[in-house]
């Protein structure tokens, strides 16, 4: 909603203009991209944890020495952290 003065030719005011503003389509797309943004991430959750999981488990393998791990593998692995 804009409110605007209106002033006579002394510059007094005389009255107000109101202007509104039909904001349904825009909220509409706004609940939209919220839906999409919340199942983008459910969607995602699901295969990063798997894949968060594996790199925590390759990690704890070659800490504890008893599956030796190639250095390329435990470098990539050793950059990610589950959260």
């Amino acid at each position: 909603m804009r409110i605007t003065t209106i002033r006579d030719a002394r510059g007094r005011p005389c009255g107000r203009l109101v202007a509104t503003q039909n904001i349904t389509e825009r909220k509409r797309a706004e609940e939209l991209r919220h839906d999409l943004i919340n199942t983008m991430v459910h969607d995602l959750r699901g295969p990063l944890t798997s894949i968060f999981a594996s790199l925590q488990m390759m990690r704890e393998a070659g800490a504890s020495g008893s599956n030796p791990i190639p250095p390329a593998v435990r470098c990539f692995a050793s950059r990610f952290r589950a959260s």
